[in-house]
């Protein structure tokens, strides 16, 4: 008797402790998360702030060099696009949908960089210092946002932080693709291709 009620009390004791570590690990899987939402609410607000200055670029467009109509056009549908696509579960498609708008982006600002007109009016050089210094909080953002997928997908790599997976109520995080570093207005761009991006296998 005695033996079964101290098998008993082991049983209990090993039940607790493993307990105890699914608890720990959930709280800190909860706290990865948590991270992942505030690096990606960051993100979302470097990113809309340089989608806002796309009205100055268009309004200079429409100034010195009208004949990009059609550019401008499709900045705004991508702009639109993408504003359709702020949650955590369209992160792939949104970083697609941002890199091809930053391509276009440096594309008009190098062929608007050409025209004299242009290089004399000091508010496009207000302008480009604007969108250079976003897009540099931009990737910071990015890279910031995809640090904290790394903390939680390593995290979740443990044994027991696969088994909890299937029970969160959040879908795992995918990284946030980053378009090639950003050449200077003044340099020609060569093709930029940017595939989804997927999170590692759990």
């Amino acid at each position: 008797m005695g033996w079964t009620l101290m098998g008993l009390g082991l049983l209990f004791a090993l039940a607790g402790i493993i307990g105890l570590i699914v608890l720990i690990r959930y709280y800190s899987l909860q706290q990865s998360h948590t991270a992942i939402v505030q690096r990606w609410s960051d993100l979302m607000t470097e990113l809309n702030q340089r989608q806002a200055l796309l009205a100055p670029l268009a309004q200079a467009t429409a100034i010195y060099a009208p004949q990009e109509r059609a550019a401008v056009e499709e900045l705004a549908a991508l702009r639109n696009q993408a504003l359709r696509l702020p949650s955590l579960t369209s992160v792939s498609w949104r970083a697609q949908c941002e890199a091809r708008l930053e391509v276009g982006l440096n594309l008009l600002r190098r062929k608007l960089a050409r025209l004299a007109p242009v290089q004399a009016d000091p508010r496009f050089q207000v302008l480009e210092r604007q969108i250079d210094t976003l897009n540099q909080r931009l990737r910071q953002a990015a890279e910031a946002y995809n640090s904290a997928v790394d903390s939680y997908l390593d995290q979740a790599e443990s044994l027991i932080g696969r088994r909890l997976e299937s029970f969160l109520p959040w879908e795992p995080p995918v990284h946030y693709a980053l378009p090639p570093h950003r050449q200077s207005a003044d340099q020609p761009a060569g093709p930029t291709t940017t595939t989804p991006a997927t999170a590692r296998p759990l």
